[in-house]
């Protein structure tokens, strides 16, 4: 499903804690890993401290066919670490701060990156602390013509309507879930009518895609001034941990390759639910599972 455009993920990598196991996280790389099983042309962007964490990390992604090129290596800051609290839908994270990709530093490098790239996906985690809110919002400056991708991903405390909105003014593309809409309701006065709300974040925001996740109930999709909606497929849940940034994953990838609308979210409603039937946050799949899932009814 190659779009042979350059997309770069742009945030964390970490460690997510289940009790004594860890797994290989982060909601940009999860979306760069699912991108990259499906054929996409993708970089990320990311910090890790000299520790032996963050040589795991890196052969984590060195093993996922991901260049080390563009992920810092901190002598001052340690490798991200979260604590994951709970199972199947019901998830927390305690996010420790700060750690090295709180300290991302502008390079050549990376900033030439950016600037050939044709997708840029980002989240919010990145603007909790100054170093890494400067360079990210440097790379949305950087980048004028690439669509910009931006997954809210609220993770209390750390996020600020301040920092909230300037990231939506430079998102071409928006996803959030239920519980960080309704926080936007609030914010911005929208309408308690969520699909009217996306309409209003469009308008407010001059954001053409808004996609609104609804966990095991689906997705809807404002694009193209026509509204989407998918009920989700079902299946039993062994992990929900990164279904969201599968989904995000999948349907960026079909609306690059310019998939009619409804297709990219038949797709990445079936992606998300796959990840979501096994355990980690980036199982390796293979196409003919995704084909399945497509098959049944919702």
């Amino acid at each position: 499903m190659s779009t042979s455009k350059k997309i770069v993920c742009i945030g964390e990598i970490l460690w997510d804690k289940f009790g004594e196991n860890k797994v290989a996280g982060g909601a940009p790389f999860n979306v760069a890993k699912n991108l990259k099983q499906l054929g996409e042309d993708v970089d990320l962007i990311s910090g890790v401290g000299n520790d032996d964490l963050g040589m795991e990390l890196l052969s984590v992604l060195e093993n996922a066919g991901f260049s080390q090129g563009f992920v810092q290596k901190s002598e001052v800051l340690a490798t991200s670490e979260v604590e994951v609290v709970g199972k199947g839908n019901e998830i927390s994270y305690k996010i420790l701060e700060p750690v090295a990709w709180d300290d991302l530093q502008l390079t050549s490098e990376n900033i030439h990156l950016v600037e050939k790239a044709e997708a840029l996906v980002f989240g919010s985690l990145m603007a909790r602390q100054d170093v890494s809110k400067n360079t990210l919002f440097h790379f949305l400056e950087s980048a004028p013509n690439a669509q910009k991708v931006f997954d809210i991903n609220l993770r209390a405390p750390h996020y600020t309507k301040e920092n909230i909105e300037g990231l939506l003014y430079y998102a071409d593309f928006v996803k959030l879930n239920q519980e960080e809409l309704e926080l936007l309701i609030k914010w911005f006065q929208l309408s308690e009518d969520q699909e009217e709300a996306l309409i209003q974040l469009e308008e407010e925001f001059n954001c053409p895609i808004v996609c609104l996740t609804r966990g095991g109930n689906g997705a809807i999709l404002r694009f193209g001034g026509k509204i989407y909606s998918h009920e989700g497929y079902q299946v039993q849940v062994e992990d929900a941990v990164g279904a969201g940034d599968a989904f995000l994953g999948g349907l960026v990838s079909c609306l690059l390759s310019e998939k009619e609308p409804m297709e990219a979210l038949n797709f990445a409603c079936a992606l998300g639910a796959l990840i979501a039937s096994k355990k980690g946050a980036t199982p390796n799949y293979n196409p003919i599972e995704i084909d399945e899932i497509l098959k049944r009814n919702c």
